[in-house]
């Protein structure tokens, strides 16, 4: 009696233990299967083991096709997604010709038992992104001819010998000034746009780094902001030059050299310092522009190369006229991403901080 106790206690255990593997398989399916991505699961002869609503939408077959057996080769949209399945796991992008072009994202994954497929639809959201894209550049052009207009029409104002009390004379200056920002954040706008398109590099050169640095440091010394800043460039005997754009590494260094100044001049009264140290090697040119201003917190250091981020709490530009809108930073990163090199940010030995760009050399 208490084995056949023990057997039916047993057997009830066991169905129980089915019945709830069963519940949890049926519920994965579910939710396997509600994905807005499409997933396919394959064995080692690459046929078809599972295969999502997600994936059948995806690759163009109907809901009530049957995929389970299918050689994989038969279900996927492209030969180029195939041809992934020969390489090792990773994530491809591919364009679709069809009725209506497509993008699609495929990623593998090697399972126990064959491997897993993940694709997504990217179409609606790279239409989106050109969409946004197409909206600055338009809204940058059309903002630039009004903001032109203004410009010549203060200058002609200034000098056309028709306003003459300081009072006024000032408040036109101001205005240019504000004409200059809004132009030059548009200039920033644009110019974020072309580098997130991809555009093609051209007229790459060699540049002397020493003349441009230099350059720059003349330039900043203009500013308001930069006048009673100390601005020192450290910089290796010999020659020292580059093989990039000059405008857009200039315009990265600019940047670092114009926010460290900012932030310095907005934090001290006197004694403010900047110094631009650059290191050479054959493989790469590291430039570093450190300040003694307040700084940036570990925990911010990555917010300020957000677009129109900056660490206002501890690097705040207290008393300072000058706003700036958090691109440079971002601006000047990119460049440095394009060379295939990186920007990064530490704390200064200055007690502010240290920006590091670093800038590969282009092997011959």
């Amino acid at each position: 009696q208490n084995l056949s106790n023990a057997l039916n206690s047993m057997s009830d255990s066991l169905k129980l233990s089915v019945r709830e593997a069963q519940e949890r398989k049926e519920e994965l399916a579910a939710l396997v299967g509600a994905l807005p991505v499409g997933i396919i699961l394959i064995d080692e002869a690459r046929k078809v083991r599972y295969m999502n609503s997600a994936a059948s939408k995806i690759c163009g077959r109907q809901g009530n096709e049957p995929a389970r057996g299918l050689s994989v080769e038969v279900i996927l949209p492209s030969d180029e997604l195939c041809s992934m399945l020969d390489e090792r796991d990773g994530t491809r992008h591919v364009s679709l010709k069809r009725a209506a072009a497509s993008k699609l994202e495929m990623t593998t994954l090697t399972l126990a038992r064959g491997r897993m497929i993940v694709l997504q639809d990217l179409t609606e959201k790279v239409k989106l992104e050109e969409a946004r894209r197409d909206f600055f550049i338009d809204a940058g052009h059309e903002f630039q001819t009004p903001l032109t207009v203004i410009r010549t029409g203060l200058e002609m104002l200034m000098s056309g010998g028709s306003v003459t009390e300081k009072e006024d004379l000032d408040a036109l200056k101001s205005m240019i000034r504000q004409q200059e920002r809004i132009s030059g954040l548009v200039d920033d706008i644009l110019f974020l746009v072309k580098l997130d398109l991809g555009t093609s590099v051209e007229n790459r050169e060699e540049v002397n780094m020493r003349e441009m640095i230099y350059d720059v440091i003349s330039d900043v010394k203009q500013l308001p902001s930069g006048k009673n800043i100390e601005i020192k460039a450290n910089l290796p005997e010999g020659p020292l030059s580059y093989s990039g754009v000059y405008g857009d590494i200039r315009r990265a260094l600019l940047n670092l050299v114009e926010n460290g100044v900012k932030y310095v001049s907005s934090a001290r009264d006197q004694g403010g310092r900047v110094d631009i140290t650059v290191g050479d090697s054959t493989e790469a040119l590291r430039i570093s522009v450190d300040d003694n201003g307040p700084g940036v917190p570990e925990e911010e250091r990555e917010l300020i190369f957000e677009r129109f981020r900056r660490g206002d709490h501890h690097r705040a530009r207290r008393g300072s006229s000058f706003g700036g809108y958090g691109l440079g930073l971002s601006i000047s990163r990119r460049i440095a991403e394009r060379e295939g090199g990186s920007l990064e940010i530490e704390g200064s030995g200055l007690g502010g901080a240290s920006f590091i760009m670093t800038l590969p050399r282009k092997q011959s």
